[in-house]
């Protein structure tokens, strides 16, 4: 009885094994995971996208720790200037709008993106899309930015 119960064990290791690899094949060959890897590659590796981050960064570094996206931010930015780095409402104005706009511009692109990714996660499921898409795109994402940040 109990080598019939390992040998069931060991085949239901087997078959799980197996299926994982072959899942992983699939999703490598499929060709809007191929898709995928290459728009969510190019756009997080662009220069666009780095000069969003840019401004983003620069953006909250002048902001307090308090502040917060989801309030009226000409009324907030008129009653709290001196808790900011900006020299004016006026540069904190024109800074928050050039922000917005281009976020506006990324997030078409990031939509588009994240769309792709949620329809091979119902397709695959999302540990084994997640597991995949790190190693074949999160890597490449990761290693293409720190070449790119040594070049300058």
């Amino acid at each position: 009885m109990k080598k019939a119960v390992k040998f069931m064990f060991i085949l239901f290791l087997c078959a799980q094994l197996s299926f994982a690899q072959n899942n992983e094949e699939d999703i490598l060959k499929d060709p809007e995971f191929i898709e995928l890897k290459k728009e969510a590659i190019n756009y997080f590796t662009s220069q666009e996208y780095l000069d969003r981050r840019r401004i983003f960064d620069e953006f909250g570094a002048k902001m307090p720790a308090d502040f917060s996206f989801e309030i009226d931010f000409n009324s907030w930015i008129k009653e709290r200037i001196n808790d900011t780095q900006f020299n004016s409402v006026e540069e904190a104005v024109e800074a928050k709008e050039n922000l917005d706009r281009v976020y506006a511009i990324s997030e078409k692109k990031e939509s588009a993106i994240y769309k792709k990714r949620i329809a091979l996660t119902k397709k695959y499921g999302r540990n084994v899309l997640d597991e995949i898409y790190e190693k074949e795109i999160g890597a490449v994402i990761i290693k293409t930015l720190i070449e790119k940040s040594e070049e300058k």
